[in-house]
């Protein structure tokens, strides 16, 4: 789908930023198209996976992973959680980002949907792959992101060798919305 997308917008070769998940799915499509990106910038990257210390999973991580099993083992059980997931105030968002992070909890559907989706993205593991990776990459945690982990997004960065990381202060996992200014003047540097 990102290959489509960066084709749709302009052949060529892209500066890519990616948020949370997105991490992940941009180093699956430079591993497919490896001279696409310039430099890549991963904002709170979630790099879980099953081969990773589960000592730097947050508790948010836990907790969404053991209620994406339960809704997988048994689907039916999805419409008596909805109603806990539906505000989207257990992740953190601010008040008007609430609502687009809490949209895949509006349906049994939507939410059966994301569990698996989960399930399949956590097998993922790019890691291995990461000594290939030759372009710039700056790996940005937030001090206080409960979401991801600082630790886990350091530790991912650490088997990259153009790697740096820099931490937000008193930030939380949506630094991007929070700080964007400091976000910016980050990707700005890599690209000077």
């Amino acid at each position: 789908d990102l290959a489509a997308i960066l084709a749709h917008e302009r052949p060529g070769v892209y500066d890519l930023v990616a948020w949370c998940t997105g991490p992940k799915v941009a180093l699956a499509h430079h591993r497919r198209a490896p001279g696409s990106a310039r430099m890549m910038v991963f904002l709170n990257g979630a790099f879980k996976h099953p081969a990773r210390d589960v000592s730097i999973d947050t508790q948010y991580e836990r907790d969404l992973e053991a209620l994406c099993r339960a809704v997988d083992r048994r689907p039916g059980n999805a419409s008596r959680l909805l109603p806990m997931l539906a505000s989207g105030s257990g992740t953190g968002a601010p008040g008007d980002l609430a609502a687009a992070v809490a949209r895949p909890f509006r349906t049994e559907g939507s939410l059966i949907a994301y569990a698996r989706q989960h399930l399949r993205f956590w097998e993922y593991d790019p890691l291995p792959h990461a000594a290939h990776v030759r372009v710039p990459i700056l790996f940005v945690t937030a001090e206080h992101d409960v979401i991801v982990s600082p630790q886990g997004v350091r530790d991912a960065a650490r088997h990259f060798p153009t790697a740096r990381v820099v931490e937000v202060p008193a930030a939380t996992h949506y630094a991007l919305y929070e700080s964007a200014d400091a976000v910016a003047g980050l990707i700005r540097s890599v690209r000077a």
